[in-house]
């Protein structure tokens, strides 16, 4: 029974490193050697014709689509976010200086949160002076006032 001489598109990134490393003769003699093809050419051919490689004439070497999709992608997908190696990565990459950045933003943020409530019940007049205390709402909103 004669072997299917076939190249699957899962075969291609193999055939690719061959060519880009060892020029295009190796990458034929190694697509003749392993899947009996005698036009190993027209292997070459579907690899510049397929989405996920193009081919760089003044190089003279594919270059995989795949690599620059996930440079330019905005968001990461499941795989990477649960991949061990990328968090050990970012995990790494935290110094102490973008640690204290980071609490101190945390502060400022929780700070202008209570301000921000405080302001629905205080109004201060810098020019005459006065504190407006909205005594009634405070209370309905369960606060509970204590002059001192």
């Amino acid at each position: 029974m004669p072997r299917e001489m076939r190249v699957d598109k899962t075969d291609f990134p193999m055939i690719v490193e061959i060519y880009n490393s060892e020029g295009n003769s190796a990458a034929q003699k190694y697509i003749r050697e392993t899947y009996g093809m005698v036009n190993s050419g027209y292997v070459i051919k579907r690899i510049k014709k397929s989405d996920d490689y193009h081919y760089d004439e003044a190089t003279d070497r594919f270059v995989s689509d795949k690599n620059d999709n996930k440079e330019t992608k905005l968001f990461m997908n499941l795989d990477e976010l649960c991949d061990i190696k990328t968090s050990k990565t970012i995990q790494a990459e935290i110094n102490v200086k973008s640690k204290k950045d980071a609490m101190e933003s945390l502060i400022k943020e929780l700070i202008s949160d209570r301000l921000l409530e405080l302001s629905r019940y205080i109004m201060i007049d810098t020019s005459s002076r006065t504190i407006m205390i909205d005594v009634t709402t405070m209370k309905t909103d369960g606060y509970q006032v204590v002059t001192h």
